[in-house]
């Protein structure tokens, strides 16, 4: 979960796109070779701690080796990522990475990390409007970018140009498309009375869905006529800064349902459907209060526990659609407070589709968004 608020009162307490391959035709066989997914990478985005001045950071995962490079962006390109890389999406043959407090998006070969362009939103769309971008999605020849200043840009693939702008909520976060209508998580950084807008890219139309459930969402996903919702609830500042009220909301056809209390969700897709909801409730309450990790089936509408194998502090959650592995990253907990730590560098666990974990590889500082770097591959390797 990237969101800042709680980040705050913590503090103040104490894919994706595939690669084309090729069609070239076997001459003697006279036969197109067969290609299918594989998971060449994963890139971890570390958003380190903008209050501490500690960069962000990339930290990729091997996937054949298991084993990780860290600080990848910065080996590179020689230079920092910056502070607050907030979230990431692979797009084509590039990977787009929104770096919130630098007001800017880092373009990059998707396999070499090279860097192509550095997009400064607040040149881009102004600075009323460019503020503080948060996240992203590809349609078409565009990516389509939230930005705190309450706008959603769609910016060309090929010339970085400014194509179109929208105004939807206050304080935009996840955002994702289908069938030519993009959806927006307005959070209205945790003050309550949230909305969904709705982004109609053939009229530019935008429409704001509010209700009583939709308080604090921060990621949307959308698959034929459902939308998943994640609300994160709300803070009480009268109650040390308690979380309640996060869940997982499902909207079909204008019906509103919550189907779990949750502040983490990863969905994994079969033939275009949600399969499996897989959620980390872990509100943020003192005391603490026990930790959940459940696995929803879509089709049975059906929840169980997914795995007693706990992180120490859920900071990301998500699900590799070809080896249908999750991964769950985490702040390490300091021995000597008994809390996270959220200076230090994290971890992340990987667990097959049955919650038994594989493996346990160290990445960076705030380890919040997690990316999948798929290539084709032919079929008999």
């Amino acid at each position: 979960m990237k969101n800042d608020f709680i980040k705050l009162a913590i503090l103040m307490l104490s894919i994706t796109a595939i690669s084309s391959c090729s069609s070239n035709v076997d001459e003697q066989k006279n036969e197109i070779p067969k290609y299918r997914l594989s998971t060449s990478a994963t890139y971890i985005i570390n958003e380190g701690v903008e209050g501490n001045q500690i960069a962000g950071s990339l930290t990729v995962i091997d996937n054949k080796t298991w084993t990780t490079s860290q600080n990848m962006f910065a080996s590179v390109n020689k230079r920092s990522l910056g502070l607050t890389p907030n979230d990431a999406i692979i797009y084509g043959n590039k990977m787009y990475i929104a770096v919130s407090a630098e007001n800017t998006i880092e373009v990059v070969d998707k396999n070499t990390l090279k860097s192509i362009m550095q997009i400064k939103t607040t040149n881009l769309l102004g600075k009323d409007r460019g503020q503080t971008p948060r996240c992203l999605v590809g349609a078409g020849k565009y990516i389509f970018v939230t930005t705190y200043s309450g706008y959603v840009a769609a910016i060309d693939t090929a010339t970085f140009a400014l194509k179109n702008v929208y105004k939807v909520g206050a304080y935009p976060e996840g955002i994702d498309q289908n069938n030519g209508v993009l959806y927006v998580a307005n959070s209205n950084l945790a003050k309550g009375n949230g909305s969904i807008s709705e982004i109609e890219l053939s009229s530019g139309k935008v429409t704001n869905l509010t209700n009583p459930l939709i308080q604090n969402p921060i990621s949307v996903k959308t698959f034929a006529n459902d939308l998943y919702v994640l609300d994160s609830g709300l803070y009480d500042p009268n109650n040390n800064y308690n979380q309640t009220g996060a869940s997982v909301l499902k909207i079909s056809h204008g019906n509103m349902t919550k189907l779990m209390d949750a502040t983490m969700m990863a969905i994994r897709c079969k033939d275009g459907k949600p399969s499996k909801i897989y959620t980390i409730n872990a509100p943020y309450t003192i005391p603490a209060t026990p930790i959940s990790y459940q696995v929803y089936d879509c089709t049975t509408a059906q929840s169980k526990t997914f795995t007693t194998t706990y992180v120490d502090s859920p900071a990301a959650m998500a699900v590799d659609s070809v080896t249908g592995y999750v991964y769950i990253t985490s702040y390490k907990v300091n021995p000597d407070w008994g809390y996270a730590d959220f200076s230090a560098p994290g971890f992340v666990n990987v667990y097959d589709e049955n919650g038994q974990l594989l493996k346990t590889m160290d990445v960076g500082v705030g380890p919040t968004t997690i990316v999948f770097n798929y290539l084709n591959v032919p079929a008999t390797i």
